[in-house]
């Protein structure tokens, strides 16, 4: 039980949903629960009224230093509310890269109205979107930004090859895939099917210590 606390107390495991694709079509048939409706910013002057890029500390930072990550056609950014100071990750997408890859901008918009109905205590919850033009260049870039919750702790897959070979204790693994099914249940009833399901797509909620006891079974087994 011990170590069953410990995983909870220190965070959720949280599922991202983003791209989830062709698999949404489903959701037009179901009912989904009814939860605050996304607010949609129509330029970037809007949603920057409301959130600044932040660092890892929470403090404001330049745009560089707050990037999380970056994919084949969007960049992630921490970014915290100017009110209350909460953090955020916020996806911004390149739309000329997203249909390259064969992903437009209906795409993003039918996935994100989706994913902003999603409530469960294991999914990352997407909250408002924007879409603008900029100039870069001389030329404009138009780009579709997300923001979601934020999981501080990083990738399961980052604390799973932390550990001595690689392993978790099997009560502590168990407490994982609770909570990892749970999420995957969740989203099944719903009618969606993620795609991609895989340890690097499990974000932590926050920092885990793992008990000495856990590290040391995994170790020896």
């Amino acid at each position: 039980m011990e170590r069953h606390a410990s995983l909870r107390q220190s965070g959720q495991v949280k599922l991202t949903m983003l791209h989830v694709g062709e698999h949404l079509w489903a959701l037009g048939r179901r009912s989904l629960p009814m939860h605050p409706v996304q607010k949609e910013y129509r330029n970037l002057s809007k949603l920057t009224d409301s959130y600044e890029f932040a660092d890892a500390d929470g403090n404001k930072c330049k745009k560089k230093q707050a990037q999380l990550g970056k994919g084949a056609y969007g960049v992630t950014y921490r970014m915290r509310h100017k009110i209350d100071h909460q953090l955020f990750a916020v996806k911004v997408v390149n739309l000329d890269d997203a249909r390259e890859l064969g992903v437009d901008l209906d795409d993003l918009q039918r996935e994100s109205q989706a994913l902003t109905r999603m409530c469960h205590k294991n999914i990352i919850r997407y909250f408002c979107t924007c879409k603008y033009e900029r100039e870069v260049e001389d030329e404009m870039v138009s780009e579709y930004c997300m923001v979601m919750e934020l999981a501080s702790g990083g990738e399961l897959f980052d604390l799973l090859t932390s550990q001595p070979g690689d392993r978790f204790s099997e009560p502590f693994a168990a407490d994982l895939m609770a909570q990892m099914l749970s999420a995957v249940h969740y989203i099944h009833s719903r009618g969606v099917v993620h795609r991609d399901l895989k340890l690097e797509n499990f974000l932590l909620e926050g920092p885990i210590q793992l008990p000495p006891t856990a590290a040391a079974a995994a170790a020896s087994a």
